[in-house]
């Protein structure tokens, strides 16, 4: 989209929303701040590409995140209000916008998240993952990139982000995105065994339990649970070598808590937790008996924390929608979802 293409959206008006500023851009669309004139409303606006809005399996692909979102219709799932084509054939879609932080900034300005903060987050995102998987659906790309914190009245709330690589396993929102056995989607750290294989038949909704097992045991830890220094090697890793155990980073972390994470980070798809919501009642209920000055605060690992494959694009693989950040003032953030 070129740079004229940009400025003559700004101040016009989309389904029912005025164009105000760009908000961020990537090789595949833009993505704008749009407000209501009447109620004020803000969202994000986000516009394919024109050569891409004309590639039917692009644009149907867009049309299933938007049909994803609106099935599933949880409130740790991220919004979409509206889905539309502009008159020059452009495809957008009216999103939820959200101020806060990805749950892998939240991760990195704490160090490590404490027992007690990661049952409350983990709750939220067992409730989405829950509901997607109810309504046929498998994000597949589950990560802390993926997951935005949002300050509500109470206390932090989950937004689950970014379903364009989901996998749909109901035929009725569009099957034929199925994936092929050979074809890996997702992103290395937080793939699941049947992921890294390629094995497109085998994913479900234990894949989505796997990466979130990743995503606990990295919160408690600041690291991990499979490492190296190549994607090829991380990917081969998730098949064939256990996760390396915790009190390594921890030494004097809760065995019983290691035990339900050890399990959703199993090989064998049957022997993980059989949904989310179990993971973490399981997780839960295994906390009661730890004393509060233990679960109250992050324990501190002797080991800092190192990056994953320096030097390496870490970015989802075959992905084709991402986040991006957009800073709005006052050190909050807004993610926005910016097709690359």
């Amino acid at each position: 989209m070129s740079q004229d293409d940009t400025e003559a959206l700004i101040g016009t008006t989309i389904g029912n929303y005025e164009i105000k500023s760009l908000l961020g851009a990537g090789a595949m669309g833009q993505v704008f701040l749009g407000e209501h004139p009447h109620i004020g409303r803000k969202v994000a606006v986000k516009v394919l590409m024109a050569s891409f809005s004309s590639n039917p399996e692009m644009a149907d692909r867009f049309m299933s995140e938007a049909k994803a979102v609106n099935k599933i219709n949880n409130p740790n799932i991220i919004q979409v209000f509206d889905f539309g084509k502009l008159p020059d054939g452009r495809l957008y879609l009216v999103m939820e916008f959200l101020e806060g932080v990805e749950l892998s900034g939240y991760m990195e300005t704490r160090g490590t998240v404490s027992i007690d903060d990661t049952i409350e987050l983990m709750g939220q995102i067992a409730s989405a993952l829950d509901a997607a998987h109810n309504a046929g659906i498998v994000h597949r790309d589950l990560k802390p990139d993926n997951i935005f914190v949002v300050e509500g009245p109470t206390g932090p709330v989950i937004k689950v982000l970014d379903f364009g690589v989901a996998k749909l396993l109901d035929p009725a929102m569009g099957g034929k995105h199925k994936t092929a056995t050979g074809l890996i989607m997702g992103t290395p750290s937080y793939m699941s065994p049947e992921q890294a294989r390629g094995s497109g038949a085998m994913i479900g909704p234990a894949t989505d339990i796997y990466a979130l097992g990743v995503i606990v045991y990295q919160m408690l830890s600041g690291h991990l649970p499979i490492d190296a220094e190549s994607v090829t090697q991380v990917l081969l890793k998730h098949i064939t070598d256990p996760p390396t155990p915790i009190f390594e980073f921890l030494p004097a972390f809760p065995p019983m808590l290691w035990d339900v994470i050890e399990r959703s980070l199993d090989k064998n798809i049957d022997a993980r937790p059989p949904s989310a919501s179990a993971f973490h009642h399981m997780f839960s209920e295994a906390a009661r008996g730890i004393p509060s000055h233990i679960t109250a605060v992050g324990m501190v690992s002797p080991i800092p924390a190192r990056s994953t494959f320096p030097g390496l694009n870490t970015s989802a693989v075959k992905t084709s929608m991402t986040g991006e950040q957009i800073a709005v003032g006052g050190g909050r953030s807004a993610m926005l979802w910016v097709v690359i």
